[in-house]
């Protein structure tokens, strides 16, 4: 009789799905890529959506090599290290923005170009480029929006940034607010808070929006921009709720 440790795997295919399905949405995947942006230190971030087209260009720190872009462009799921990221935890993020076109990303002196529906999981890396400060994403949608799905996107994002802490830009007007220069009903070390009677409670982490909660589950409507991380779940799209210390202290 033998016996063998083994690893578990997962397959291309489900890789695939997590990057298709994970947003659902343009604005969310747009998102992504302004979290991202925070994360490599930029002080501002421009973002452009027309009907056949995205692009994101900031002034971070980009892919600084080309060991960095095999470890945390070309893989999925690299965890972060502690303290050197705001948003991110496991490198996924960047897949949304792949599921919705071709994706043409630029950084220092490298270019990687991106089509999952017609290349699956691999990227062409191009070397000794000029160089290029930050990291700018350029995309060409699979398909078209109509001028109604256009608009959507447009409000939707213009929503999810509200608060973000360094200037958001969409197509060239800034759209994003300095929360400590607003009023505020509350004020405390983990959150501004907002209060209404009535409505939706919003709720955004550390500038952008986790979700918009109904108004019985917390007994009142408003907006929370919290200064602290708040646990959210693999989506980021819902506080977890009974392990999230911050929210504790935030309901209350």
């Amino acid at each position: 009789m033998k016996s063998e440790k083994l690893g578990f795997t997962v397959h291309t295919n489900i890789l695939l799905s997590i990057m298709e399905n994970q947003a659902g949405t343009l604005s969310k995947a747009l998102l992504e890529g302004v979290m991202n942006s925070v994360d490599a230190g930029a002080t501002r971030i421009s973002v452009g959506v027309d009907a056949n087209a995205f692009s994101i260009r900031d002034d971070g720190r980009g892919f600084r090599s080309k060991d960095e872009i095999i470890n945390w462009f070309g893989q999925f799921g690299t965890p972060h290290e502690e303290g050197d990221a705001i948003f991110g935890r496991f490198r996924m993020g960047r897949g949304q923005l792949m599921a919705f076109g071709v994706n043409t990303w630029r950084t220092g002196t490298f270019r990687m170009s991106v089509d999952i529906r017609n290349s699956g999981l691999d990227y062409v890396l191009t070397e000794g480029l000029y160089q290029v400060k930050g990291c700018n994403v350029a995309g060409r949608l699979y398909k078209a929006l109509e001028p109604g799905e256009l608009d959507e996107v447009l409000a939707d994002f213009t929503e999810l940034v509200r608060y973000c802490a360094i200037p958001v830009s969409l197509n060239g007007r800034v759209i994003s607010k300095n929360a400590s220069a607003q009023k505020w009903d509350i004020e405390t070390d983990d959150a501004w808070i907002r209060v209404a009677r009535n409505g939706e409670l919003a709720v955004y982490n550390q500038g952008v929006l986790v979700k918009k909660y109904e108004q019985y589950r917390f007994g009142c409507g408003g907006v929370v921009v919290t200064k602290r991380p708040l646990e959210v779940n693999f989506a980021r799209n819902d506080i977890v709720l009974h392990r999230c210390p911050v929210w504790g202290r935030i309901r209350e």
